[in-house]
């Protein structure tokens, strides 16, 4: 009834198959998802802003893609758009019947149901729609088990307004399930609160999350929760230990899984191949091709994956150059290295160099450039990837000043325009350490942010990196 009512506001503002419509909603979930339904429901292409980015960010997201029509809580639109504000009677049971006289028929097919946005190398997110065909095709793909019972109560702590969210979402709605409401606090004695509360018997989330959980939990006397009939690491594997640690101390019924926004889940590792080979993200789902093409004669050294299948999208929106370099012969290359062992499981590599994921959350290292040089007062900067056993990648930057001044808010600077993805540790150097080739040395800005945070964790003052292969520049790494 709430998505039927919401359809009628909709389309009482004009909207129609095929308009493009921004939604920022940072809550309820009941409204997050009656919005999501609404919107598909009418053949709108929907437009996710995720609440962890400032409104300037939105709007700017909202220029690029020519969106004109917005759902959001903010009480003025932007310029240009129309603003339709959830009525909370949505959610409540009005009085009436929603009036369904002028509600079209159902969208489906290949019309598009959203806009999804991944990370690229150029410093610029990429973007492709996501069909409706492709939606239900990524849903029939995944095992039974990864599907919920009818009636199950399912958590996801992964937010509805993310690729990954959505997905999740959907995946638990077409089976009959139910959506339990991620807690406003995702520290660990509230979500064991809601598992327990509302009888939860599924669980979404990202790696740093379940580390996070089975950390809180006394290391003797566990399965602290056996009642979970099913644990999901969305697309992150986990050290052999950490691994161990979220089996012993949460459930064993533990699965990981491989994917992309562009492919959504890809592969899967269940309990009994975790057992056997901990590094693995498991084998190709049903009706997902992959395929790894060898560096060399030895196949088994691992090589790039390719994909393909009825869920992965077929190019990107208004970029061809990524299109054609990341979509050829059918085929499509997320820019990742793997290898597939005698028993046919894939391990993964590196995954792809620009693209990280930190907590669930996927960055470009190019975009955090792009906005660090953008300041005023950096004259070079370079966006890295500081290795984290729980956290998969944290996002870090390296800077030079101008003219050797200060450099005012940049952190700040970040902030604003990357929300979520602004980095985490800050080095102001000398000069940025560069290859024989001219290229960015991204080895040695590793080393010197991980030598630094070992001398302040030992108690060393701050200051110049001494330690350093010479000439040691100076360091000042922030969080």
């Amino acid at each position: 009834q709430a998505v039927r009512h919401a359809a009628a506001a909709f389309t009482a503002a004009g909207w129609t198959a095929g308009t493009r419509v921004g939604v920022a909603l940072p809550s309820p979930t009941a409204m997050q998802l009656a919005v999501m339904l609404a919107l598909a429901r009418i053949g709108a292409v929907q437009l996710p802003l995720p609440a962890g980015e400032p409104a300037a960010l939105h709007d700017d997201t909202l220029d690029r893609f020519r969106v004109r029509a917005l759902v959001a809580w903010r009480p003025d639109p932007p310029p240009g758009c129309t603003l339709v504000r959830p009525d909370p009677a949505w959610l409540a049971g009005a009085a009436q019947p929603a009036d369904r006289s002028h509600e079209p028929t159902a969208a489906g097919g290949d019309a598009p149901w959203t806009i999804a946005q991944s990370s690229g190398t150029t410093g610029r997110r990429k973007s492709f729609f996501v069909t409706h065909a492709m939606e239900q095709a990524r849903i029939a793909s995944q095992p039974a088990v990864a599907l919920p019972r009818p009636g199950e109560a399912c958590l996801s702590l992964i937010p509805f307004d993310t690729r990954s969210g959505q997905s999740a979402a959907l995946r638990c709605l077409s089976q009959g399930a139910t959506i339990v409401a991620r807690p406003a606090s995702t520290q660990p004695d509230a979500v064991f609160a809601t598992i327990r509360q509302a009888g939860v018997t599924l669980v979404i989330a990202t790696p740093s999350q379940l580390v996070g959980l089975a950390e809180a939990l006394p290391a003797t006397g566990g399965p602290w929760f056996p009642q979970l009939r099913f644990l999901r690491a969305n697309s992150g594997a986990l050290p052999a230990g950490l691994l161990e640690m979220v089996r012993q101390r949460l459930t064993p019924h533990f699965y990981i899984d491989y994917g992309t926004n562009e492919g959504g889940t890809l592969a899967m590792a269940t309990p009994d191949d975790l057992a056997r080979r901990p590094g693995t993200v498991g084998r190709a789902l049903h009706g997902v091709e992959i395929d790894i093409l060898a560096d060399g004669d030895d196949a088994a050294a691992g090589g790039e994956v390719r994909v393909r299948g009825p869920g992965v999208c077929r190019g990107y929106i208004d970029d061809e150059a990524a299109s054609r370099h990341h979509f050829r012969d059918g085929w499509f290359h997320p820019g990742d290295r793997a290898r597939r062992d005698g028993d046919g499981l894939i391990h993964l590599l590196e995954r792809t160099g620009d693209r990280i994921s930190f907590a669930g959350i996927k960055i470009s290292l190019g975009e955090i450039t792009t906005v660090a040089r953008a300041h005023p007062d950096v004259a070079d900067a370079a966006a890295f990837a500081l290795p984290s056993p729980r956290y998969e990648s944290v996002p870090a930057l390296a800077v030079v000043a101008r003219s050797g001044g200060p450099i005012v808010g940049l952190g700040r600077h970040c902030q604003e325009r990357l929300g979520a993805r602004a980095p985490r540790h800050f080095m102001l150097l000398e000069a940025l350490p560069r290859t024989a080739t001219g290229k960015i040395d991204g080895h040695r800005l590793i080393a010197i942010l991980e030598a630094h945070l070992a001398r302040r964790a030992g108690g060393e003052p701050e200051g110049r990196a001494a330690a350093e292969p010479p000439p040691g520049p100076a360091v000042s790494p922030r969080r």
